[in-house]
């Protein structure tokens, strides 16, 4: 129901409201929108700026629209996953995400060291990240207390990829994480967009 592009452009109060629908279609398909609202920590008048950005006139087309989705869903699961994936691939099929992944990927080629941080979701994508380099022969470190101190001393990071990642892009321990190793000349890699 939701393109990566329109969520691309969400803020923070409308993720949240992306998240509880997301999280909870079926009970999202029989509340009023107050009851959303309460639900979802926003006023009602957040949630019809969300459904603006998503394209929709109002609350009862996107109540419609979501009624029908569940029922397609449930008529053929097997969509819930297959469409998803069709639109990840044909966007990573795109001229400019496959120059960026090229230069990612020299980059990463070039670099003599690999550091992932995440937390939560992002921790696990950070631990399988740091052993697939590892199975390529990268030296590669997973860092997953996000509130780690830094060093003392300063570091020349200079031949090192620093991967951040976060589902929000908002978490203050990773960005924190991300400026220290700027400072310390090492190569950042944020989500392409």
């Amino acid at each position: 129901m939701f393109s990566y592009d329109q969520v691309q452009q969400l803020n923070r109060l409308e993720i949240e409201i992306y998240k509880y629908i997301v999280g909870h279609p079926a009970e999202v398909s029989t509340m009023t929108i107050r009851q959303l609202a309460d639900h979802s920590h926003v006023s009602a008048t957040t949630i019809l700026r969300f459904l603006k950005h998503m394209g929709y006139d109002g609350y009862a087309e996107f109540k419609f629209t979501l009624k029908e989705q569940l029922r397609q869903d449930a008529t053929q699961p097997l969509a819930q996953t297959v469409v998803p994936m069709r639109t990840f691939f044909d966007r990573m099929n795109l001229p400019d995400i496959t120059a960026k992944l090229h230069r990612v990927a020299e980059l990463v080629h070039q670099a003599r060291m690999v550091v992932l941080i995440g937390s939560g979701t992002s921790a696990g994508l950070a631990a399988y990240g740091s052993h697939l380099f590892a199975n390529f022969g990268l030296y590669s470190l997973m860092i997953s207390d996000t509130s780690q101190p830094h060093p003392v001393q300063q570091q020349d990071l200079s031949d090192t990829v620093f991967f951040a990642l976060s589902v929000s892009g908002e978490s203050e321990d990773i960005i924190e994480q991300s400026v220290y190793y700027l400072e310390q000349l090492a190569m950042i890699i944020q989500p392409l967009t």
